[in-house]
């Protein structure tokens, strides 16, 4: 009777949550790497939201593999793929990051600074004269 109440895990069910997990978080990564650099030039701060997920996917595929009970410990397809989108996600913020440094580097040219300053400044009024004519007038 007691037999009913125990809990029985299968091992194959927690190693494929971990690998769904995994590319779930590898997904997400790859999308938050992509909204590094203007997130950054447009809130003025760095958020690297997309390094930490993919961090997060890295050690779940990990989790994945290390919860594969059988003897061969084989990484799953998913767990597989969330690994590769964490570390292309990871390597993309890296660049977006190099690339940010090299713009501020580039602002303090005392030749190209301020065109760079004019462009960004026609570009967010033109943004903005965009917003007025799409916002409905309640």
């Amino acid at each position: 009777m007691s037999s009913i109440y125990k809990k029985q895990k299968n091992p194959l069910v927690s190693s494929e949550k971990y690998a769904v997990c995994s590319l779930i978080c590898g997904i997400i990564s790859v999308f938050l790497s992509l909204l590094y650099l203007p997130v950054s030039l447009l809130i003025g701060g760095n958020y690297p939201a997309g390094l930490i997920c993919g961090a997060g996917g890295i050690v779940l595929a990990l989790m994945a593999r290390n919860s594969d009970s059988s003897s061969r410990r084989s990484i799953p397809t998913k767990a597989m793929i969330g690994f590769l989108l964490s570390c292309f996600s990871i390597l993309l913020t890296f660049f977006f990051f190099s690339q940010l440094i090299q713009f501020y580097d580039l602002l303090r040219d005392p030749v190209k600074g301020p065109q760079i300053n004019q462009f960004l400044y026609q570009l967010q009024q033109r943004m903005m004269e965009q917003l007025q004519v799409n916002t409905p007038v309640h």
